[in-house]
């Protein structure tokens, strides 16, 4: 687990208090923070640090740029986007300069976290995951077609993830209640997926991967259906 930020920095934000976030990425270092906005006002957020100096690379840094503006302005999967910032900055002055990412903090539970009874128990979030499906499938449906990177539903820990089941997400985060633009499903991981930027598994992931993603999740679909 990360430390505290210090609270002698050099991060472009007003921090007034910061701890390590309950969940870690295999390639980044998240917090929980308290900072102020333009106005004074005190908001929480989470910032997201990737590790590696090389995350910092201006050219990646534009491309993770020009992937989470795809995902926010996409008509179907756009309103599930969490706002993201992107900075490079160094943690203290003796430091290497790092990409960074923030969001706003949503209270809630991943997709992995919650119980199929927590899930299916509540007829308006069903029929929100229903959309958030769709969505889903539409937006794989144009990467395939555009040549675009597809988003990352399966989240980071794959091998236990019931093979690449969407429903067993670690990148989609149910909130306590919707907020105040009615929202409930979030999706938070707006860097490529990262087989397909480091080149892992590339043609798998353009001819086979996306198909088996729409398979799961018109899967899923279905079986929410069922139980409506």
């Amino acid at each position: 687990m990360p430390k505290p930020l210090p609270a002698e920095n050099e991060l472009p934000l007003r921090i007034r208090g910061s701890r390590a976030s309950e969940h870690q990425g295999r390639e980044s270092k998240l917090w929980a923070v308290r900072a102020a906005d333009a106005g004074g006002e005190e908001r929480a957020a989470t910032l997201k640090q990737g590790v590696k100096t090389e995350f910092a690379d201006l050219a990646l840094m534009k491309e993770n740029q020009k992937f989470y503006e795809f995902l926010k302005q996409h008509p179907d999967f756009g309103k599930f986007v969490v706002e993201t910032l992107y900075f490079k900055a160094r943690e203290t002055a003796g430091d290497e300069p790092h990409a960074y990412r923030l969001q706003k903090a949503i209270e809630g539970k991943r997709l992995d976290e919650l119980t199929d009874e927590e899930l299916y128990g509540d007829k308006k979030l069903m029929e929100r995951l229903l959309e958030f499906i769709d969505a889903s499938i539409a937006i794989f449906k144009e990467a395939q077609a555009t040549g675009n990177h597809m988003p990352d539903l399966y989240g980071d820990k794959p091998a236990s993830n019931y093979l690449f089941n969407p429903r067993f997400s670690s990148n989609v985060i149910i909130s306590e209640k919707p907020d105040d633009k009615g929202r409930q499903i979030f999706f938070v991981d707006t860097s490529p997926n990262s087989q397909q930027v480091k080149g892992i598994g590339k043609e798998f992931q353009k001819k086979i991967g996306g198909k088996f993603q729409i398979a799961q999740l018109e899967n899923w679909k279905k079986e929410i259906m069922r139980l409506l």
